[in-house]
């Protein structure tokens, strides 16, 4: 189709892997988790809508995780292994979620696993746990009207300081100010520009 021909570029880099950050980060994250959610024709328009935020994100928002040239993957169900790992976080973000029950499901060991899963991914598995907890609570923050405190317990996280500095990490601003934005833009929009005194 012509119409997907803009990604192209993004499906190019994306085989060295692409860590994305700031604000293309925080708008992809719901649809990311969307997909977990959804099927069929709702799934595609996820992926779609996906693509669409990656691939319109500026280059100092992206980070390329390999090197240009990677050896080839060994064929034989590795994409169904890292299928049932990835839904089975999808799954559990909530609860702990430990290397060794995810090992034990793909029959390998933790260090062959934790190998396996960051050469296939891009990244390692505690990074793909916590980017998909603080992605759930994104979706949380912006529709829902839940307490902070527990968004936080929700998503997986073990107390509220932890929660906080690592959503600053992740995105820049804190959980309260994240919320502020996509529920009530109107307001962060009026608080950027205020009045000027008069003469």
């Amino acid at each position: 189709m012509p119409e997907l021909r803009a990604i192209d570029p993004l499906l190019a880099r994306a085989a060295r892997g692409i860590e994305f950050t700031g604000p293309t980060a925080a708008a992809a994250a719901p649809q990311l988790l969307a997909i977990g959610d959804s099927a069929g024709i709702d799934r595609l328009h996820h992926i779609l809508a996906l693509l669409d935020i990656l691939s319109a994100a500026p280059p100092w928002e992206t980070e390329l995780l390999a090197r240009p040239w990677m050896p080839p993957l060994d064929k034989g169900g590795t994409d169904d292994l890292i299928d049932d790992a990835l839904n089975y976080l999808f799954t559990n973000s909530a609860r702990e979620i430990k290397l060794a029950d995810v090992a034990a499901r793909a029959a390998m060991s933790e260090s062959s696993f934790s190998r396996y899963f960051r050469r296939s991914a891009g990244q390692s598995f505690s990074d793909t746990v916590r980017k998909l907890r603080l992605a759930h609570a994104c979706q949380l923050l912006e529709n829902t009207d839940e307490r902070i405190s527990t968004i936080c317990h929700r998503t997986g996280h073990q107390n509220l300081s932890n929660f906080n500095r690592q959503f600053r990490r992740e995105y820049g601003i804190t959980p309260g100010q994240y919320r502020r934005i996509h529920q009530h833009p109107e307001l962060v929009l009026a608080n950027s520009n205020p009045p000027q005194p008069e003469p």
